[in-house]
C-alpha cells in the first residue's frame, strides 16, 4: 500500500470573500488612478519678464512634464469677449491669442466687466501687445 493521500477540493461555488479581497486590494490603484485624471488637463503658465518669454508646462499622459516656451513677441493680442446668454445677461472672458491664431491663455470673469478689462489692460502691458475690448453696448 502507498501512503501517499491526496485531498481534493470542488469549489464551484461563488464565494463572495474572494470578490471583496480582490476589490479591496484594487481600491488602492483605482484611487491613485482617478487622482491623477483631473492633473492630465492641467498646466502652468509663468510669465518671465527678464526673459520676455512665457513657459507654458503641463503633465503628459504618461505623467511626463511637457515644456513650451513662447516669446512675447509670439503673442498677437490680449482680446476681451462679451457673450450673452439666452436671458440678456453678459459675460466677459480674456484671450491671449498668439501670432498663429491659436489662443494660449483663457480667464472667464463671469459678468464682471471691469476686472476682466483691467486683467486684460495689465496682460498687455506685460507682453507689450495691443488690447481689443468689447464694443460698448447702447
Amino acid at each position: 500500500m502507498s501512503a501517499e493521500s491526496q485531498l481534493l477540493v470542488a469549489s464551484d461555488s461563488f464565494n463572495s470573500g474572494d470578490l471583496f479581497a480582490a476589490l479591496l486590494l484594487s481600491l488602492p490603484a483605482g484611487m491613485v488612478g482617478l487622482s491623477l485624471i483631473p492633473k492630465l488637463g492641467s498646466r502652468r503658465l509663468t510669465f518671465d519678464r527678464s526673459f520676455y518669454q512665457i513657459l507654458e508646462e503641463h503633465l503628459t499622459p504618461f505623467g511626463i512634464r511637457g515644456r513650451k516656451a513662447y516669446s512675447f513677441r509670439d503673442v498677437q493680442q490680449v482680446v476681451v469677449e462679451r457673450s450673452t446668454d439666452s436671458d440678456g445677461d453678459s459675460y466677459f472672458s480674456v484671450k491671449v491669442n498668439l501670432a498663429l491664431g491659436e489662443p494660449l491663455l483663457y480667464l472667464g470673469f463671469g459678468s464682471d466687466d471691469s476686472k476682466a478689462r483691467a486683467e486684460a489692460e495689465q496682460l498687455g502691458q506685460l507682453l507689450g501687445c495691443p488690447v481689443k475690448l468689447p464694443e460698448a453696448t447702447s
